[in-house]
């Protein structure tokens, strides 16, 4: 409904200008609450930006961190890798030297007879024997032994713990060297010691000369040795008895060296 003012042009105008002011009022407090509402989301759009750099730096800081704990951690395992590399090559290093030593070792050292050999002149060398003489000895000896065709032989009986008053003692080539013998007894089915001696067993013979030379050597039988005396070589040779408790001894006289 449109109201028209009538009465004197000034009431008339005086309307026109309230109603212009009030338009021009809206348009103001529109443009204020578009300008509010512009300043918002610049706002919120400026938070959002400054979070969204915050956590893209933040993410950034972290992956170079990682990407550098990771270079690192790499140049360790390349590092182990070498190490254990170089480990390796140093332990074959190692083996082959030890090896070398090893082959130079047995080549060197001596091994049963010869080893034998060695040690019995060591002993005779530190018995205080000179080079010259072993060497004389070694250089005489024949291949083949120089013996008399005579052979003394004689029985044995072996002392034990039980039997330990046995007159065990032989004399060969005119007593020049006596023998006697010693050896564990002989058990029973239970156990129990007899009176002679175990033919299984280790027995020991003693060698004496007529100088009061004593030779001794533990073994089981048979047993062969030998025993220099003024110039000659006697060999004996113990056996097992078919008399129970007893060792059957021989002797046979060879030249020597």
């Amino acid at each position: 409904m449109q109201v028209v003012a009538t009465g004197r042009d000034g009431g008339s105008m005086s309307l026109l200008t309230t109603a212009a002011r009030k338009r021009r009022q809206r348009r103001q407090q529109i443009l204020i609450g578009l300008l509010k509402v512009a300043a918002a989301m610049g706002l919120l759009g400026f938070t959002a930006y400054s979070s969204f750099e915050v956590g893209t730096a933040k993410t950034r800081t972290q992956k170079e961190r990682l990407e550098t704990e990771l270079a690192v951690f790499r140049q360790r395992e390349l590092e182990r890798v070498r190490q254990d590399a170089t480990a390796e090559d140093e332990v074959n290093r190692l083996s082959d030297a030890l090896a070398r030593v090893e082959a130079d070792y047995n080549a060197n050292v001596p091994t049963g007879d010869l080893k034998m050999l060695v040690d019995i002149v060591r002993g005779r060398l530190d018995e205080g024997v000179s080079v010259d003489r072993l060497a004389f000895v070694i250089r005489e000896a024949a291949i083949e032994r120089r013996c008399d065709r005579e052979i003394e032989s004689k029985r044995l009986q072996v002392r034990t713990p039980i039997v330990s008053n046995a007159s065990n003692s032989i004399g060969f080539a005119d007593n020049l060297v006596t023998v006697s013998g010693e050896g564990p007894s002989n058990r029973d089915d239970n156990g129990r010691p007899e009176a002679w001696f175990d033919p299984g067993q280790p027995v020991r013979l003693q060698f004496l000369t007529i100088g009061g030379k004593s030779e001794v050597i533990d073994a089981v039988l048979p047993i062969t040795y030998s025993v220099v005396v003024g110039g000659n070589e006697y060999r004996f040779q113990a056996t097992t008895s078919v008399r129970r408790g007893y060792v059957d001894v021989s002797a046979q006289v060879c030249d020597f060296p």
